[in-house]
């Protein structure tokens, strides 16, 4: 990922060129990242989830955002855009715009070859920052993997996986995921 930096700038012209421009970045400390686009198979298993949470959450005051709602991780140096983020009970926006989400309860990313180990590390390092996020899900598009780490009442996160039966217990907001709903229709020729 830090082959895609642009240029050094302030948040202000971050925010400026995020208001004029066509593609979507994210900014980390000065540094903006022109997000790429996504594989086919990326977007099924995208159109997949949010579809099933979708679902789940006919009773509950939650929502689910795809990749163009930009997350607050630090107000002065750290904004990302998951694959897709949920929010359970109030939502809080730090301008009128609604554009930019500070208190995630989930935050999903769908893995690619060229982002996974910057997902793995440096990302889900400053998402454990986010004091509402209890919930980070790891979505592999090479095979059938999905990792659920949780956050405990200690701050501890613990990593969960499917099953016997291959369902995916995800505690806030309180749902299941099959992983065969996950990957439906998906073919990643696994052997």
């Amino acid at each position: 990922m830090e082959n895609l930096a642009r240029k050094r700038m302030s948040i202000q012209e971050y925010f400026s060129l995020e208001e004029t421009s066509q593609e979507k970045y994210e900014f980390y400390h000065g540094e903006i990242f022109a997000m790429s686009g996504a594989s086919r198979i990326h977007n099924l298993i995208v159109g997949n989830l949010l579809y099933l949470f979708k679902n789940q959450f006919k009773n509950k005051n939650c929502e689910i955002y795809s990749n163009d709602m930009r997350v607050q991780i630090s107000e002065e140096s750290h904004y990302t855009y998951p694959d897709l983020t949920i929010v359970c009970g109030k939502r809080t926006f730090p301008d009128e715009k609604e554009t930019t989400l500070v208190n995630p309860t989930v935050i999903i990313e769908v893995l690619s070859n060229s982002t996974e180990s910057y997902d793995r590390g440096k990302k889900f390092q400053a998402y454990r920052s986010i004091q509402s996020l209890g919930t980070y899900i790891l979505v592999s598009t090479n095979y059938k993997q999905i990792e659920v780490f949780k956050k405990t009442e200690d701050n501890l996160w613990t990593l969960s996986e499917p099953d016997a039966d291959g369902n995916l217990s995800i505690p806030f907001p309180n749902c299941t995921l099959a992983v065969s709903e996950v990957y439906n229709g998906v073919d990643l020729n696994e052997e």
